[in-house]
């Protein structure tokens, strides 16, 4: 051991007695991280996935280039044979040079530190990924510098060395690779796949890159660089003792098959991992485990309907182990649950015998495709490359779930880019399962049109008379409607008319930017809501007209919307403001502007970064409620504050809680029609109102202030009639007539959540940022409670920076590209500085004695 402790500190000093280990690691700092930083303020991303990805590449020219002198230098000058000499074992040998150059390496990769360190101040990072992204970055630098140390004892060249070794390391990173796997597989099926699981390195170093550390990917980094340490070995010894060439071509079969076997016995096998993401988003949560244990003492049986994964394109093969390696833990929650796996092309194709017509193996066929389609487990399209040209083949990837008698409840497509979300897919269908009935939601929510300006009657006549055909309403709120049905709601879409009110059995109420409101129809709403039926609302008080300025640009006009809630929130404390809202957390929006280019007009989308398009950051969202307690970033456009009545609310004994507010620097604008100017938009010329309330939930006894007065009577004629809504000839709702007084009503319990934002939830933005998550999480925490919410935001979405100015910005480029370059010069300089004067003294030493 002290023999391998003196190896290791003469080699790791060696480094830095010449200016050549400064130049590498500033050149490696400078390249790596300047990379990293020449995207980062596009991204805007709080996290160090794409220094990571890139890493590999940076490494396959940086480490050949540190261990390409590593025993060619030794070799050429002749003092590997005064190294043998010593009383020094080769394994203490070539283990002291690997832990010199790791140590070396990783004193290198420290020099990163300051991009976690700007992440830690500009947002909220996820340190797992980051922590496993360091922890891989040391396994993959060990086995690229085995590779290296083992090819450069061949040589006395170094550049031989070198660049032989970056060729090693890049064919083993391109095996692992799904475009090289997917190559070989289309001219030699499964063999591109068995390289890529138990040779290539991009498989195994991207799954630890994202967080998560499987005893797999360790085994195959330890087990490869082993290989390779012990043939630095035996070619160091073979020098003394001068074996065959053919001798040492077996060992290294034989090392190398050491390896590749005990990849290929551990690859199907689960042998264990850590998670090491903030919320454990691989890990079955403490929720789905509460789910679980909901069952009754009743089987309830998943079944993984899927094609053999030699049938599967190459992007699919590790497909039905990773799926069923969660089954697995699904199966060890419950002794009721019973998981099999069904192969339905081996179904299809044994249906029929060889003496059987071709009629009748048809008709077999055909009814075996019939009873797997009538349970919704059908094949799709999946593409894969077979010697050199695209082919489409068709695949089966679905679960179906049954229980009890009930209807099987199936997720038909599983492919690699959603297992992120099969816990939730299946822990929500089997919550859902376990209830008596389907919950009811009952969705408001009215048709516009494409140009608010339409909306005026004689704006339609004008255009009429000009023989122009006026724009038809849409409804901008489909997306909603599918997705709350996919996620196992009975919908039901309301007009909140006479004919179509809200029906009474409805769990949660959706009343999405309403617009007019009348009197009849907030008395349905307050009705509903005091007796435990739960309200979401969004409300949007502006909606604004993009037009092109005579200057040449885009300007913004507002337009208001007479909403007519606030007679019907103002009761409960919560009112939204009517003046125009500001933030500079914002966003760029692509305005589509039509410009004339020659004799022709074409349409192009024009950039467009206003303070109303806002952006809420992680940080202004209520982390201590489980509807934003994961969300990252929510897209809040054209969205206004709310007022909040804290006083009056308290005396209603109303609890309520803001769920999101604005940033620092956000102020109001009074409404006006005509453009927004620049003055408007300059935060420096208005009053900084910082956080205001955007989005809050009430909980509590909602009053009926209705009750003894008057029922209001519903207008002749809707203005507001739905033609997508569901027909109800009998209304499900109650049917006061028009005249009478209104009941009183025993108030029960209910919660509302109320938003100063409904554009934010319109099919072309619901998808933006954490806008669908948060209103998923909404309806679930009305609807069923707030146990499947924390298993949906486990796959939160990516997590941003805020607004940053110029200056800041070249600041942080400066500080993660050359601060530690700097600080690695300096130190530099001051060991040359040090050593020319222990020099000085030592002559002058010697002169004097």
């Amino acid at each position: 051991m002290k023999s391998l402790w003196t190896i290791f500190r003469k080699e790791f000093a060696a480094y830095f007695i010449s200016p050549i280990a400064y130049i590498f690691i500033i050149v490696f700092l400078v390249i790596s991280c300047g990379l990293f930083m020449t995207n980062f303020f596009l991204m805007s991303l709080t996290e160090m996935r794409a220094y990571f990805s890139m890493l590999p590449w940076v490494l396959i020219v940086f480490i050949p280039a540190v261990t390409m002198r590593l025993w060619s230098e030794e070799r050429k000058s002749g003092t590997i044979a005064l190294l043998q000499s010593l009383p020094v074992s080769g394994v203490q040998l070539v283990l002291g040079k690997f832990l010199a150059s790791l140590a070396f390496y990783l004193t290198a990769l420290a020099g990163t530190f300051p991009i976690p360190l700007m992440l830690s101040f500009m947002g909220m990072p996820d340190l797992g990924p980051i922590l496993g992204g360091y922890f891989g970055s040391l396994f993959l630098g060990a086995f690229y510098l085995a590779v290296g140390i083992f090819i450069s004892a061949f040589f006395k060249d170094q550049i031989v060395s070198f660049i032989l070794s970056m060729v090693i390391c890049f064919i083993f990173f391109m095996l692992g690779t799904d475009y090289v796997a997917t190559f070989i597989d289309g001219w030699i099926p499964q063999f591109g796949s068995f390289l890529s699981s138990t040779i290539g390195l991009a498989s195994h170093f991207s799954a630890i890159e994202r967080g998560v550390i499987d005893s797999k990917d360790i085994l195959y980094f330890l087990s490869f660089t082993a290989a390779f340490l012990f043939l630095n070995t035996y070619t160091l010894e073979s020098s003394i003792k001068l074996h065959s060439r053919r001798k040492f071509a077996i060992n290294c079969a034989i090392f190398f098959g050491i390896a590749i076997v005990i990849n290929m016995v551990v690859m199907p096998v689960n042998l264990g991992r850590f998670d090491l993401t903030r919320n454990n988003i691989y890990t079955i949560s403490t929720s789905s485990r509460k789910v679980i244990e909901r069952l009754k003492d009743v089987p309830l049986d998943i079944t993984y309907y899927v094609t053999p994964k030699e049938k599967m394109p190459t992007a699919f093969k590790s497909l039905e182990q990773d799926v069923v390696d969660k089954l697995t833990e699904f199966r060890k929650l419950s002794k009721n649950i019973r998981v099999s796996i069904v192969d339905p092309t081996k179904g299809i194709e044994d249906v029929g015998t060889e003496e059987e017509n071709t009629d009748e193996l048809a008709n077999k066929i055909q009814e075996k495709v019939e009873k797997l389609q009538s349970k919704g487990i059908v094949p799709f399209n999946a593409q894969s490359i077979e010697q050199d040209s695209f082919n489409v083949k068709r695949i089966y990837s679905a679960i179906g779930i049954a229980y009890l008698d009930k209807k099987e409840e199936v997720i038909p497509q599983i492919i690699p880019q959603n297992l992120n979300t099969l816990e939730y897919e299946l822990v929500s269908r089997i919550y859902r399962m376990t209830l008596e009935k389907k919950p009811k939601i009952a969705l408001y929510a009215p048709l516009e049109y494409p140009n608010p300006q339409m909306k005026d009657p004689a704006m339609r006549q004008i255009m009429m008379q000009m023989g122009q055909k006026p724009p038809m309403q849409e409804d901008y709120y489909a997306v909603i409607d599918e997705t709350l049905k996919h996620q196992g709601y009975d919908v039901r879409r309301i007009d909140l008319t006479k004919d179509s009110g809200i029906p009474e059995d409805a769990k949660t109420l959706i009343v999405l930017k309403p617009d007019s409101l009348n009197e009849r129809q907030r008395y349905e709403i307050n009705k509903a809501l005091a007796r435990g039926t739960n309200l979401f609302m969004a409300v949007q008080m502006y909606d604004y007209n993009y037009s092109v300025s005579e200057k040449g640009g885009i300007q913004s006009i507002p337009h208001k919307i007479d909403t007519q809630v606030n007679p019907l929130m103002s009761a409960f404390g919560i009112a939204i403001s009517d003046e125009i809202l500001m933030d500079n957390n914002h966003e760029t929006v692509a305005i589509p502007s039509r410009k004339n280019i020659g004799m022709f007009s074409v349409i192009q989308n024009q950039p467009v970064k206003l303070p109303i398009h806002i952006r809420v950051l992680e940080k202004n969202m209520n982390k201590e409620v489980s509807i934003t307690d994961q969300l990252s970033s929510l897209f809040y456009l054209w969205g206004t504050s709310l007022n909040v009545d804290a006083e009056k609310l308290k005396s209603l004994n109303l609890n309520y809680r803001i769920l999101a507010s604005s940033g620092d620097v956000s102020w109001t604008i009074p409404f006006k029609e005509k453009p927004i100017d620049k003055s408007d938009i300059t935060s420096k010329l208005h009053d900084i109102k910082p956080n205001q309330p955007l989005i809050a939930l009430v909980e509590g006894k909602f009053p009926f202030p209705y009750a003894g007065k008057y029922i209001p009577e519903w207008p002749e004629k809707s203005s507001s009639h739905n033609p997508m809504m569901e027909e109800t000839p009998e209304q499900e709702g109650d049917k006061e007539a028009h005249e009478g007084t209104a009941p009183e009503i025993e108030c029960v319990p209910a919660k509302a959540i109320i938003s100063g934002c409904a554009e934010m939830f319109k099919d072309q933005i619901i998808l933006s940022g954490g806008n669908p998550l948060f209103f998923l999480n909404a309806i679930d925490s009305l609807t069923l409670g707030e146990e499947l919410i924390s298993i949906r935001s486990k796959g939160k979405a990516a997590e941003f920076i805020g607004q940053v100015s110029s200056g800041t910005k070249l600041f942080y480029k400066f500080f993660v590209v050359f601060f530690i370059s700097l600080l690695w010069i300096v130190f530099g300089v001051f060991r040359v500085y040090m050593r020319k004067r222990r020099r000085a003294m030592y002559q002058l030493t010697v002169v004097n004695t």
